[in-house]
């Protein structure tokens, strides 16, 4: 198995600092972690940008419990970087609390000498 580099294991490192704020609740390592210009496609198919997303985890419609990573990959090419994970995530969505098992392809790019997300899509796994 091959070893991932520094900048592959630096974009898989924003991707798992996001999910725990968003457990935690941070939302000003949210603000550093993602984009002003990102946007989110959820398993409805429902696409949201950064601030619509923020502003429904800040209102209690959205709220994160737990997370399990069952698996993870990286590729970088130049300044993008994609991340596809797998995890099993507990979350309060719209009143329904529920653990899901998602597959997320996560885009970063590198901004300002770091990896910001500028893109997310989940589906059911």
């Amino acid at each position: 198995m091959r070893t991932a580099t520094a900048s592959e294991q630096a974009a898989i490192l924003v991707c798992r600092q996001q999910i725990q704020a968003l457990i935690d609740q941070d939302f000003d390592k949210l603000d550093q972690l993602i984009a002003p210009d990102a946007v989110f496609e959820h398993i409805t198919g429902v696409t949201q940008t950064r601030d619509d997303w923020l502003r429904q985890i800040k209102l209690g419609r959205m709220q994160y419990f737990n997370s399990r990573e069952e698996g993870i990959d990286v590729t970088v090419d130049g300044s993008t970087a994609v991340v596809i994970s797998h995890d099993q995530l507990t979350a309060r969505i719209y009143g329904m609390r529920q653990t899901w098992a998602l597959a997320t392809t996560t885009i970063l790019a590198w901004r300002q000498d770091a990896w910001v997300i500028i893109k997310t899509k989940s589906r059911l796994y």
